[in-house]
């Protein structure tokens, strides 16, 4: 049984036919007088075009004959959890230090798309990383920071 070619493994030849071949299913129409056009609105059915795609796809390898593994030889399998990926990282001679640059790069955007969603969003986050008790707390000592001096609120 033959192996299953990827798209990435097509000629650009191939991969114009393909497409040009699922264009012309979709939307070349015939007029009444003969005269070949574009049609958004072509009526086609749903089987005879999955049928044709089918057989478009099985003559550049794209059909797999049997059951086979969708990952291409040589890719790393994806973690199946976090436990996966930390032994491995540590497998690969990574430490905490090595991530800490990322995380504070990739904690700031977070940061910045909560803050970009209003006081809404950003209440929201407060009380659920400190309850609603200590979010109050942290509220009422902004509001009397921002109060004007010799002022409460």
């Amino acid at each position: 049984m033959s192996r299953l070619v990827l798209p990435s493994e097509l000629s650009r030849e191939a991969l114009e036919e393909i497409v040009s071949r699922l264009q012309g299913l979709l939307y070349l129409d015939l007029g009444h007088d003969g005269r070949e056009f574009w049609n958004p609105g072509k009526d086609w059915s749903g089987w005879d075009v999955c049928q044709a795609i089918q057989e478009t796809l099985q003559r550049h390898g794209l059909v797999p004959g049997e059951e086979q593994d969708c990952t291409p030889p040589g890719t790393v399998h994806p973690a199946a959890s976090t436990a996966d990926l930390v032994a491995w990282a540590e497998s690969q001679g990574l430490s905490p230090e090595d991530l800490d640059d990322e995380i504070h790069d990739q904690a700031g955007v977070i940061a910045s798309n909560l803050n970009n969603q209003g006081l809404s969003a950003q209440i929201e986050f407060l009380v659920s990383q400190f309850g609603g008790a200590e979010t109050q707390k942290l509220l009422t000592e902004m509001v009397s920071d921002k109060a004007p001096q010799g002022r409460t609120p």
